[in-house]
């Protein structure tokens, strides 16, 4: 279920009020009109039931008041929002892959990867399969366990060579929504963080082993 970028920004509002005193309230932090205001809070109630949850309803003296519970998911649904706007091609969701399964930043199970990418469990394996193949040209297995989720098992400086050369394919490719995207994946709020912690230390470790 997916509405305008208008109405996403009602919700933003309405989640940072948590309580909002009155339509007219609402008109003027939101600038939209009264009757644009009935019509979202309306398809906002049938998100909330889509989401089971309670639909908003008016408190004493015409009062908005949103739960903890329909705060939350809202909130989800919101960030899953901001994941659709990336428009992601096959080639770069398998780079993203690829280089969270080298990072190892976390625990990268199937279910995580359908979760971060919004798409089904067979997209997923044919991504899967791909990043496979793709590292047994190298003749690296790529494992997969319970504990660890999808790994490989390869001395730090080979890692550090192959995240290197995915990020240098994005990077190359000025595909500023892949790495965006790569960052939020990360938790990083920026591009700077990501090249201070991983790109700029592998660069110059593949640096200090050339010199020697």
């Amino acid at each position: 279920m997916q509405f305008d970028s208008k109405f996403n920004q009602f919700l933003k509002i309405l989640v940072k009020q948590k309580e909002i005193s009155g339509i007219t309230a609402l008109d003027n932090r939101s600038g939209l009109s009264r009757r644009m205001i009935y019509y979202y809070i309306e398809k906002l109630n049938e998100l909330l039931l889509a989401l089971d949850s309670s639909i908003l309803e008016k408190q004493a003296r015409g009062v908005l008041q949103l739960s903890s519970q329909q705060q939350r998911k809202i909130k989800e649904w919101l960030k899953n929002q901001k994941k659709q706007d990336f428009i992601l091609t096959i080639n770069e969701r398998r780079v993203i892959v690829t280089v969270l399964i080298l990072i190892e930043n976390q625990k990268w199970q199937l279910n995580h990867f359908q979760e971060l990418f919004l798409v089904s469990r067979n997209t997923i394996l044919k991504d899967i399969q791909w990043v496979k193949e793709h590292f047994a040209v190298s003749e690296i297995q790529l494992k997969s366990t319970k504990a660890k989720g999808y790994h490989i098992i390869v001395d730090e400086l080979e890692r550090r060579q192959l995240i290197y050369q995915q990020l240098y394919l994005i990077e190359t490719g000025q595909k500023e929504a892949c790495f965006d995207f790569l960052l939020g994946a990360l938790g990083y709020e920026n591009l700077e963080i990501l090249k201070e912690t991983i790109i700029e230390p592998i660069k110059n470790l593949l640096k200090r082993r050339r010199d020697h």
